[in-house]
């Protein structure tokens, strides 16, 4: 989103008006009438692309939808032409093949899963998505779309049970408002129900080390393509950079970097040699831009 206008919820926890805000309890409030403010602003200045409930059309690359935005992460990049995670976007849509299983885990408000809905032809969707606020705006989003898509409000991770959930992260910490979901790991829920994936995409805020912990039969066996966006150390629960390419490698994918993912297209992937693994797997190594516009990894077998 650089040189678009910044939108409150994309700062951390950690930013100095986020925790104070969070202090005084009135960090939802003065949010909402930020992004309701900007989105009238929108709105005006963009009346064939954005409605004044924050509601609007993206077009990415060849493909194009609706999106409830509350938050407004994707409209403003729009309308100044800008494509979200470009890199990633154009890699999924080349691999993207009728009769594919994709499974979104983090789906937040629903971007990747109506991408994936919105191709030209037939795909199985299954979208996790935790967060209730979050959830509801999939929901909503899927049904604006018309899509067909398994919605679950559901975290995964290594173990089922309920876990403590902190607005996009299972950390559980900080200032964030807290909910108790229920956790269930991907091997036992696809066995339960069926599903043998194809692409999965997981963007979870450190939890990525415990989803993959959980989906291990499923990375050995139908998935032949994986994307997992990679968090520094400080937002990684229970596990490392180096647990998490090590999963992968050990269930036999090559491994690539997307680099800058978020900016560059088309995409330059480079592969993850032991020399790139032991530089992700350092962070001391990783570069300031690297560590607040985080890292992708793509797998493939």
């Amino acid at each position: 989103m650089s040189g678009v206008l910044l939108a409150p919820r994309q700062w951390t926890d950690e930013h100095a008006i986020v925790r104070f805000l969070r202090f005084f309890r009135v960090y939802d409030l003065a949010a909402g009438i930020y992004h309701r403010t900007l989105g009238l602003i929108l709105w005006l200045r963009h009346p064939q692309t954005v409605r004044p409930n924050r509601t609007g059309t993206l077009t990415v690359h060849d493909v194009s939808f609706r999106m409830y935005d509350p938050d407004l992460l994707y409209l403003p990049g729009a309308v100044a032409g800008k494509t979200y995670e470009p890199s990633v976007t154009w890699h999924l849509r080349s691999i993207l093949a009728p009769g594919m299983t994709f499974v979104d885990a983090g789906a937040e408000f629903g971007f990747y899963t109506c991408f994936a809905g919105s191709v030209p032809f037939d795909l199985a969707i299954h979208a996790f998505e935790p967060n209730g606020a979050f959830f509801r705006t999939l929901s909503r989003n899927v049904a604006l779309n018309g899509i067909e898509a398994g919605l679950h409000r559901l975290a995964l991770s290594d173990e089922r049970g309920a876990i403590t959930f902190s607005d996009r992260s299972m950390a559980g910490e900080g200032p964030a408002k807290k909910e108790i979901v229920s956790a269930v790991p991907f091997d036992e829920w696809a066995e339960e129900h069926g599903v043998a994936p194809d692409v999965i995409k997981i963007d979870v805020h450190g939890g990525e080390g415990k989803v993959l912990f959980g989906m291990r039969r499923a990375l050995r066996g139908s998935v032949r393509h994986v994307y997992v966006e990679l968090h520094p150390t400080a937002l990684l629960v229970d596990c490392t950079v180096r647990d998490v390419l090590d999963v992968l490698r050990d269930a036999g994918f090559t491994l690539f970097e997307v680099n800058r993912f978020r900016a560059e297209l088309p995409p330059t992937l480079t592969e993850v040699t032991q020399d790139r693994y032991e530089e992700l797997a350092d962070e001391s190594q990783w570069s300031s831009d690297q560590v607040s516009a985080r890292r992708m990894i793509y797998g493939s077998r």
